[in-house]
């Protein structure tokens, strides 16, 4: 009994140590990285119109808005709970000069999940890079997380932030831990935004079982649009919508509705960048950081090439599981023609590719005395 005790012990004292300080330490970095810009942001501005204002509304108990935004419930149910345990007033939030209330509470909430995000990129960072040092990767991670891309994330009342987390933690699941989590992680991600399912494929990528990895995405796929469609007939039930045209999209929509209509803005999107190509790259170096842009390449240039990793079977999965998401991201930055917020989600696997390149060089050695 006593040994029991002491080993329960020891897990609690890992997991705080290995998880727990990580993830406040990474929480109150990004929170102090991203309050100017939450002190700043203006939802007269282009960047806050539509998705932001949608948020807060449901923030504010109306559902009255476009069902794009109508079923992603979840961050703005939070958001709500968290304004009501510091007792602020979140009535009448756009009445008010830029809601300061609402947008307070989506920045705690929305720094607490990339702080998460951040901590599990660690954890896989250490496990699938060989000879990586804790605290040099804890501050590439922190590193790369400071982005303009994702503070925009941490910093606006949006729900983009449970993206780049959840496919982060699927790829940990798949590759660390047990992909038999994964159809009870997709029904917690659900309800706070529905894009997750594009990268739940991932699990077929580099799987040691193929017939397990299907048996498992098609049970996660079939899990999310049940809870997605339970949540539409749950808010349209309690929340009926006013408009008209809102309430009969309301019931038509589902979760590839989106997905498909989306699809046909790829050509005008694609030709978009292809005339004017500075303006992508302006996008992609200054959205995501031209430190992370080029450690990708370099990173990907080395798996591809093939000079490396031929001993590490976990640093193969991680890139390939990597390709499958940086291809999803594209597809849907050409879908959508918004470039950083799509492209975040390939921020925790480019702090991946930051410390295997900092570790594989050396780059700790150049600073020793």
């Amino acid at each position: 009994m006593h040994r029991q005790i002491k080993l329960m012990m020891n897990k609690i004292k890992k997991f705080i140590l290995h998880f727990v300080a990580p993830t406040l330490v990474y929480f109150l970095i990004f929170l102090g990285a991203g309050y100017k810009s939450f002190y700043f942001f203006d939802l007269d501005q282009n960047t806050g119109q539509g998705d932001s204002i949608s948020y807060i509304q449901m923030h504010d108990g109306s559902f009255n808005v476009s069902p794009i935004h109508k079923y992603r419930v979840g961050i703005p149910i939070i958001a709500r709970q968290f304004s009501n345990v510091l007792s602020l007033d979140s009535t009448d939030q756009l009445s008010s000069e830029d809601a300061p209330q609402a947008r307070l509470s989506f920045f705690i909430v929305n720094t607490a999940i990339v702080s998460l995000a951040a901590s599990i990129t660690l954890l896989l960072a250490l496990h699938v890079v060989e000879n990586s040092e804790w605290f040099s990767s804890f501050a590439i991670v922190a590193l790369s997380f400071l982005n303009p891309a994702t503070i925009q994330n941490i910093s606006t009342p949006m729900v983009d932030s449970a993206v780049p987390l959840f496919a982060i933690l699927i790829t940990y699941i798949s590759i660390v831990s047990n992909e038999y989590w994964t159809p009870f992680v997709s029904i917690i991600f659900t309800p706070l935004n529905e894009r997750i399912v594009a990268y739940l494929p991932q699990m077929m990528v580099a799987s040691s079982s193929k017939k397990r990895s299907l048996s498992l995405l098609s049970l996660s796929i079939i899990l999310s649009i049940a809870v997605n469609k339970l949540i539409q007939i749950t808010v349209n039930h309690y929340f009926p919508t006013q408009d008209f045209a809102i309430s009969e999209n309301s019931y038509s929509y589902d979760l590839f509705t989106t997905t498909l209509h989306h699809f046909g803005n790829i050509q005008q999107v694609s030709w978009h960048y292809i005339s004017h190509p500075a303006i992508l790259a302006r996008h992609i170096l200054i959205d995501l950081g031209i430190l992370q842009v080029v450690s990708i390449f370099v990173a990907l240039y080395l798996y591809l090439s093939n000079k490396s990793f031929e001993t590490s079977r976990s640093i193969l999965q991680f890139f390939r599981k990597f390709l499958y998401v940086l291809v999803i991201s594209i597809i849907l930055v050409l879908m959508s023609g918004d470039v950083s917020r799509m492209l975040c989600t390939v921020v925790p696997f480019a702090s991946v590719c930051m410390v295997l390149l900092a570790t594989k060089f050396q780059f700790n050695e150049y600073f020793k005395t």
